[in-house]
């Protein structure tokens, strides 16, 4: 009788999920703070501690815009401000939030760019937009 093959690895999971991947998958506290920790030590050498202190120095909110984050995750959770790090040497700078994380990634961290891109805006007449207001915390 010639051995059948069995699915594995790629194959199997399609098979038995139809290609289908869930939303996000819930874990316990204690393993989400587990790997936060890891994150952070992994990618930018500091310690969960660390990164509340810095977020305490800041006053919650934004480095550069000063602002809190108002940005919510999958799950509905207001996100926590993004590690900002020179991408050179790894230096931690401060913590931003995701708008203004992405600012930066667009502008390669140059700051002559962003400087010329706010003279440009300055020469157009562009206008102030007002803060925006922390987002209400959803009810359940």
């Amino acid at each position: 009788m010639p051995a059948t093959k069995r699915k594995s690895g790629w194959a199997a999971w399609f098979a038995k999920t139809g290609g289908k991947r869930p939303k996000y998958r819930r874990l316990s506290a204690k393993s989400r703070l587990t790997l936060r920790r890891l994150h952070l030590n992994r990618k930018f050498g500091m310690t969960l501690e660390q990164y509340d202190a810095m977020l305490c120095s800041q006053n919650g909110v934004c480095a550069i815009c000063h602002m809190p984050e108002t940005q919510r995750g999958t799950a509905g959770n207001v996100l926590r401000l993004h590690v900002d790090h020179d991408h050179v040497t790894g230096t931690v700078r401060g913590l931003v939030c995701r708008d203004c994380n992405i600012v930066i990634g667009i502008a390669r961290d140059d700051a002559s760019r962003l400087e010329s891109a706010a003279a440009y805006l300055r020469r157009h007449g562009s206008t102030p937009k007002p803060k925006p207001q922390p987002l209400p915390e959803p009810t359940a």
